[in-house]
């Protein structure tokens, strides 16, 4: 029982450690993606709005939105 117990321990200790390189990989990765497609919604905007006459107002609200969807 003991050795079962050292085993299923030390099981554990390997799958946080995995979950804790996986997600240190993962998250930056993720949140990467999250900022370039907001940047890339913001400079869709923006050169819509260019086309459409400028409105800087709503650009900037279109992209305030777009954060707070992310």
């Amino acid at each position: 029982m003991g050795e079962f117990a050292l085993f299923a321990s030390s099981v554990a200790v390997m799958t946080v450690i995995e979950l804790i390189l996986i997600g240190s990989i993962l998250f930056p990765l993720f949140l990467f993606l999250g900022v370039y497609n907001w940047i890339s919604n913001l400079v869709g905007i923006a050169l819509k709005s260019d086309v459409n006459g400028g409105d800087y107002g709503k650009v900037v609200h279109d992209s305030l939105t777009s954060i707070v969807l992310v």
